[in-house]
């Protein structure tokens, strides 16, 4: 995927960003965890959608690319990956409750 017609710095510069995000999130989970306060779970579940939510921004911003490269197999197989993770999540809650 090193071709010239194809843009990854966006997706570099997404994960950089989520991946810091995730990491200051997560920590202040484990601080809240350490001192007993009672938002430390609700803080370790945002940060758990969060990364479920990246996954999902950074598998469109893929397709897009895809897209745009005109790599129209990559593009669909892009988008039938993030069906079958919304629907696994999706049945994992339905089933769940």
């Amino acid at each position: 995927m090193r071709e010239h017609y194809f843009r990854y710095g966006t997706i570099v510069t997404l994960q950089r960003i989520f991946w810091l995000l995730f990491v200051a999130l997560f920590g202040l989970a484990t601080a809240f965890y350490a001192a007993g306060h009672r938002y430390a779970g609700i803080a370790a579940t945002g940060g758990t959608f969060a990364i479920l939510l990246l996954v999902a921004v950074i598998t469109v911003t893929i397709a897009e690319l895809f897209r745009m490269a005109r790599l129209y197999r990559y593009w669909l197989l892009s988008y039938m990956l993030l069906t079958i993770l919304l629907s696994t999540i999706l049945l994992r809650m339905y089933f769940s409750g």
